[in-house]
């Protein structure tokens, strides 16, 4: 781990370093809250976002990868999609939460994450992101 850290961390821009630095202070005091990373193809999301991974898993953290599609999902390490990882549903509305079950590993694992990575979150209803709110709440 330290070795891919390094790796991502020698390579890293200076805006890149900004973005990585924000959230990473808001992760190291635990404090709550959603940051947005957008940019045309080629800016380097996909190297924040592995930057970022990197960087919590050294640190012994817990973090958790999705996407909204399948795809995307393999742009990130253990990456998976939302609808798996979360137990989000398919079709969601007004009041939905993520079908994770309290007492079962996936939402200890849930507890227990330091950051919440999710890309591709513009093809996404703000349903989705509210099921996941209510759920962690």
């Amino acid at each position: 781990m330290r070795a891919e850290l390094q790796k991502f961390l020698s390579s890293i821009t200076l805006d890149q370093k900004k973005v990585d630095d924000t959230i990473m202070k808001a992760v190291s005091k635990n404090i709550e809250g959603m940051f947005f990373l957008y940019g045309h193809g080629g800016t380097g999301k996909t190297f924040i976002w592995n930057t970022l991974s990197a960087t919590v898993r050294f640190e012994k953290g817990i973090v958790i990868n999705v996407a909204s599609s399948c795809i995307a999902s393999l742009l990130l390490s253990d990456g998976k999609t939302t609808h798996s990882r979360l137990e989000l549903l398919i079709i969601v509305h007004e009041s939905s939460t993520c079908s994770i079950k309290q007492q079962i590993s996936q939402a200890e694992l849930l507890i227990e994450a330091k950051l919440i990575i999710w890309i591709e979150t513009p093809i996404m209803h703000r349903f989705c992101f509210e099921a996941l709110d209510r759920t962690m709440r």
